[in-house]
C-alpha cells in the first residue's frame, strides 16, 4: 500500500500503546509513517517507551501534502497541542483535503479546538468529554464520521489502527 500517515506526539508523555500498538497496524500493512513532534528531540510516553522523532510539527505544516492521514495521539503530554495554532491549521487543512484525520485519548480536543468536529459524533477519554460542545459526544470506543476517527484510549488502539487503515483503503 503506498500510503503515509503522520503521527503528531508530544515529545513527553504520549501514550505508548496509542503509538506503538496504532502504528503497528499500519506497518503490517506496509503504510509509511512519520513521527511528528514540536522537537526533534526523542520522545518518550507515560510507560517509557521511546521514539525518534522524524519531522517537527512546523516541517509538517510545509509538507501535509506527502501524508493521507494525520493522527494525534494521546496520553496527558497531547494536552500541548489543545490550543497549538500550528497543530489546529494541519487538521483544518488536511481535513478540508478530505484527508482522514484521526486522533485518539484526549488528543480529540485539539480537533474540537480547531472547529472541524461541528456536528460530529466524537469519543474521546472521559474526563474530556465537556470540552465538546459544537460535537455529538458518544462515550464509545470507537467513533467514525465521515473522515474523522476518534478513540477513547489505549485500549482502543488497535481498533484505532484498523479503523484508520480501512480509511486509506
Amino acid at each position: 500500500m503506498n500510503k503515509s500517515v503522520a503521527f503528531i506526539i508530544a515529545n513527553k508523555n504520549f501514550r505508548d500503546e496509542e503509538l506503538f500498538v496504532t502504528r503497528d497496524v499500519l506497518i503490517r500493512h506496509d503504510v509509511n509513517t512519520a513521527i511528528i513532534a514540536l522537537s526533534p528531540e526523542v520522545a518518550v510516553g507515560t510507560k517509557g517507551g521511546s521514539v525518534n522523532v522524524d519531522f517537527t510539527l512546523d516541517q509538517l505544516h510545509k509538507n501535509l501534502s506527502h501524508y493521507d492521514a494525520i493522527v494525534f495521539v494521546g496520553g496527558s503530554g497531547s494536552s500541548i497541542y489543545f490550543n497549538n495554532n500550528t497543530a489546529h491549521d494541519i487538521a483544518k487543512q488536511a481535513y478540508a483535503a478530505g484527508k482522514t484525520v484521526a486522533a485518539i485519548c484526549i488528543a480529540p480536543v485539539t480537533l474540537e479546538n480547531a472547529g472541524i468536529l461541528t456536528g460530529k459524533r466524537v469519543t474521546s477519554y472521559p474526563s474530556e468529554k465537556e470540552k465538546f460542545t459544537s460535537s455529538i459526544y458518544t462515550n464509545a470506543d470507537l467513533e467514525i464520521d465521515g473522515k474523522i476517527i476518534t478513540a477513547n484510549g489505549p485500549q482502543s488502539s488497535e481498533k484505532f489502527g484498523n479503523a484508520i487503515l480501512k480509511s486509506l483503503l
